[in-house]
């Protein structure tokens, strides 16, 4: 039962958290990118990138560029 309220608090601050970013795409994923369009994006860099062995290694990661298409 102790489990269960836990996991219920812990759901219930993501869903709060997620509400107050106002994500524009909430269901967004790693294996929705499409990298056939001409963006620069290495596949295996990425994928490699999203395993998280920076987080892990206690390295940094900045992205920099564009981040939708120019209207």
């Amino acid at each position: 039962m102790l489990d269960r309220e836990a996991a219920m608090r812990a759901d219930k601050r993501l869903t709060n958290r997620l509400a107050v970013a106002r994500l524009r795409f909430v269901d967004a994923c790693i294996e929705n990118i499409d990298f056939a369009a001409h963006r620069g994006l290495d596949r295996r860099n990425t994928l490699s990138l999203a395993q998280g062995a920076w987080l892990k290694a206690h390295e940094n990661l900045i992205i920099t560029g564009q981040t939708e298409p120019a209207s």
